[in-house]
């Protein structure tokens, strides 16, 4: 995820077009780099996701109609080719796909499919008010060791996690059903944030997308890495003072804000 954020991040800065020259070459060189890195040796399918929302929330904004056609029908091309061409990408990825249908072993998507069924399950009677914050591993224990026979590996209680490996499972079990619009006006608030600059919301923008999709599959609005690497990025990126307060600013006067 992280190097998909950094190619992310010189798309940006190219099309921003606020580089030298000189600069302009280096980024993308290094954007390149960070989508080989991506597609031919990294082996986490959550950078797959990153790099194609980033890339396509980027290339789409404010594009022209004809310009959005072209993007929606390259970007399916060019994933496509990646999918073909990297060994490493396609191995990821129909594991995943196998992984998730046949979950008889305990395998890293299998586990999420059982995850995801036995919190349901629990779901059903604390959809309205949750489990509260915390409360989610305990209650999933005592859940599979009535479902399961304890030789069973859905039974043991070594590999469970204190969340279901799905960020809006996680908080509607906890949180309960306003935890989870609370998340969701959360999230549409950073979307609709018009404070700062347009480039800094569009980068914003882009980060968000591809973290709301792997978060289907993880809880990467909490953890610690994942978690972490977003909230800087949104803090940097949506607190950003407009270009004429810093011009202002570095000039020594005071720029009045507008209404």
């Amino acid at each position: 995820m992280g190097f998909a954020l950094a190619a992310v991040v010189c798309l940006w800065m190219i099309m921003e077009n606020t580089l030298s020259e000189r600069m302009r070459w280096m980024v993308t060189v290094l954007g390149l780099l960070f989508v080989a890195n991506v597609v031919f040796i990294s082996i986490g399918r959550s950078g797959y996701v990153i790099l194609g929302l980033g890339f396509a929330v980027l290339l789409l904004w404010k594009a022209s109609p004809l310009q959005q056609l072209v993007i929606a029908l390259g970007l399916p091309i060019a994933a496509v080719l990646a999918f073909s061409i990297s060994p490493c990408m396609r191995d990821r990825i129909t594991s995943g796909v196998n992984e998730w249908t046949q979950y008889a072993e305990k395998t890293s998507m299998g586990t999420r499919r059982v995850l995801y069924v036995n919190t349901l399950e629990i779901l059903e009677d604390h959809w309205l008010f949750g489990l509260g914050t915390g409360g989610f591993r305990q209650a999933y224990i005592e859940h599979v060791a009535k479902k399961y026979d304890p030789r069973d590996w859905r039974a043991d209680p070594h590999w469970y996690t204190s969340h279901p490996h799905n960020q809006y499972l996680g908080v509607l079990a906890q949180q309960g059903i306003g935890g989870l619009a609370a998340f969701f006006a959360w999230i549409v608030a950073i979307a609709r944030d018009k404070v700062g600059p347009p480039a800094c919301r569009k980068l914003a923008l882009a980060i968000l997308c591809g973290w709301c999709v792997t978060s289907l599959f993880s809880s990467h609005f909490r953890t610690f890495a994942e978690g972490h690497l977003l909230m800087t990025f949104l803090g940097a990126l949506l607190t950003a003072a407009p270009l004429q307060n810093r011009v202002a600013f570095a000039a020594g006067t005071s720029v009045q804000p507008s209404l």
